[in-house]
């Protein structure tokens, strides 16, 4: 039986083959796109899980800085430097001791606790004011923690020194100063 390969029937088969193809092609295509989808998906839970970590891991580090800020700030303000302590007075004039009945030698003993506990204070606002701290923590994020704790030890040291001038008579030469801050290229 021969096949009759009229101009007709060669349009039907090649219309037959083309509607094949695109069948084939679009089911392809449907194929694609639900794979790009769930690989999509898959990408994106990674990536949220990545960034969980890292968050985490953000934290940790911001915590364990600023504990060794907190363990420094402590260390500093429960021991000043003989160097520093006498720096740091601001030439305040103490009053001189007599040796006469056990009061003034209990007033005496306060009055150098008070004014150790100051030099204290000097001593940790010097370190917060360090520029390498500012500079530290600044890229951390922490200078705002550093800040607040620096204005803290600063409004602790009025406290300190008011302290002292009432109920010990001390007069101090000057008022405590803000520490001038250093500026830098990128500030300009």
């Amino acid at each position: 039986m021969p096949i009759d390969m009229s101009p007709d029937m060669t349009l039907e088969v090649l219309s037959l083959a083309a509607s094949l193809v695109s069948v084939i092609v679009g089911l392809i295509a449907i194929w694609l796109s639900v794979r790009f989808y769930i690989q999509g998906n898959r990408s994106n839970t990674a990536a949220s899980q990545t960034l969980a970590k890292v968050e985490t891991l953000v934290n940790n580090i911001q915590q364990h800085a600023f504990g060794i800020v907190d363990q420094l700030i402590t260390r500093i303000t429960s021991a000043a430097s003989p160097t520093t302590a006498e720096v740091l007075l601001d030439n305040a004039d103490k009053p001189s001791a007599t040796k006469g009945d056990g009061g003034d030698g209990k007033q005496k003993g306060a009055l150098d606790a008070e004014y150790d506990a100051l030099n204290k204070l000097y001593a940790a606002d010097m370190q917060l004011s360090n520029p390498m701290y500012g500079a530290l923590f600044g890229l951390m994020g922490g200078a705002p923690m550093v800040e607040s704790e620096r204005q803290r030890i600063r409004a602790l040291i009025a406290i300190k020194r008011a302290k002292l001038e009432k109920e010990y008579g001390v007069k101090f030469d000057s008022q405590p100063q803000p520490q001038p801050k250093i500026s830098t290229d990128s500030q300009k």
